[in-house]
């Protein structure tokens, strides 16, 4: 296997999750309700009093009882879906891959759009608490409040955030969206 592929493997691991807590909670929860048929199986088969109710009584009450039976299936319906949904979503965690010659480096989101900010803030000259900005897979959102009196070129913001981004060079690639608030504030 080569350098590329091994560096490129071992950053899809970083930017998602595990499963396994999702994984463990089923089997136990599987397990437990295994060991509980189990032992009342085992209780009806050498003639003693069950600990809740006895496995023909509950197949009998699964069956017989109209409501009970819906609700049962709705119940294993949405624990499906749950599973399902476990299974199929990305479980991706908020970052990106960033590469250069040699390396990968992994880069929380919460970091690039701090980064962002401060670009945006440099361009409008506003002090940086008045940018805020939100980054995800593949965008980023630039809100930028001017100072009352001063106007700010929102098109040479976002061509300073878009630099910005093409600096980084992040994988997945980010597009970079800045707005302007009508409005001014007095820094304090």
């Amino acid at each position: 296997m080569n350098t590329r592929r091994m560096r490129r493997i071992a950053a899809r691991r970083e930017r998602h999750s595990s499963r396994s807590t999702a994984v463990s909670v089923a089997l136990v929860l599987v397990a437990l309700g295994g060991a509980y048929l189990g032992t009342e199986c085992v209780l009806a088969a050498v003639g003693a009093q069950p600990l809740l109710a006895a496995p023909a009584d509950l197949v009998r009450l699964a069956v017989e009882d109209e409501p009970r039976r819906l609700g049962i299936a709705a119940v294993l319906a949405v624990l499906g879906i749950i599973a399902l949904v476990l299974a199929l979503t990305l479980g991706g965690r908020p970052r990106h891959r960033v590469e250069r010659e040699s390396v990968t480096v992994i880069v929380d989101d919460e970091v690039l759009a701090s980064g962002l900010s401060r670009a945006a803030a440099d361009s409008a000259g506003v002090p940086r608490q008045q940018v805020r900005t939100s980054v995800s897979r593949n965008r980023a959102a630039v809100r930028v409040t001017p100072v009352s009196g001063r106007a700010v070129a929102q098109s040479a913001v976002a061509q300073a955030v878009a630099s910005a981004v093409t600096a980084v060079g992040a994988r997945p690639v980010i597009r970079s969206r800045v707005q302007v608030a009508e409005e001014g504030v007095i820094p304090r």
